[in-house]
């Protein structure tokens, strides 16, 4: 093992990256925070990847493991085709258009703020594979969903709006109004004691 392989195995090791938890941890979002930790590290040696990683997929996943892997062990194989056999297991299918009508039917809740609704349509977006038309349609979803002054001003733009600026213009928009409602609020008050 060279000094830069130790490096990164103790530095990987020593990182906190916590065991992934099945029933709890997407495995899709485990292995990309695994991945950056090996970035951050520079770590790109194959047999330092796998045993980390074997070493923090937990009992639970590296039985699931050891059995796929049956008659080799799991410490045979390389980091990638390890990563493959437990992502076909732990990654559901994603069925597009299902994915898709949830986005399309999801309602902005009362009280929701503009960042909370643009996170949940970011999120819901996620599985879409809307490819190219991503910001387009979170753009059209996040716009179509407001109302009232924050509706009306989105409106005054053109159709180079983009997403960034759509955000920007709701979330000061939004300020706005309760800055006003607060005021409102506070002169009720004042004249109710006149």
């Amino acid at each position: 093992m060279t000094q830069n392989e130790s490096v990164c195995f103790t530095s990987t090791t020593m990182s906190g990256v916590r065991e992934f938890r099945p029933q709890v941890d997407s495995w899709c979002d485990w292995v990309e925070i695994l991945d950056s930790h090996f970035v951050e590290m520079a770590c790109q040696d194959d047999k330092i990847k796998r045993s980390i990683l074997l070493k923090n997929i937990g009992m639970e996943a590296y039985g699931l493991l050891r059995d796929i892997c049956d008659p080799d062990l799991p410490a045979t194989q390389t980091y990638d085709k390890l990563c493959t056999l437990l992502g076909s297991h732990f990654s559901k299918p994603i069925i597009i258009f299902r994915e898709r009508k949830i986005f399309f039917d999801a309602v902005r809740e009362k009280g929701q703020t503009i960042m909370e609704w643009f996170a949940l349509l970011k999120k819901l977006a996620r599985n879409c594979k809307f490819g190219a038309q991503l910001n387009s349609f979170v753009l059209n979803k996040f716009v179509t969903a407001l109302d009232g002054r924050t509706f009306e001003r989105l409106c005054e733009e053109d159709e180079t709006l983009t997403i960034e600026r759509a955000l920007k213009i709701a979330i000061i928009t939004e300020a706005k109004n309760e800055a006003f409602k607060q005021q409102q609020t506070h002169d009720v008050e004042v004249n109710a004691l006149f």
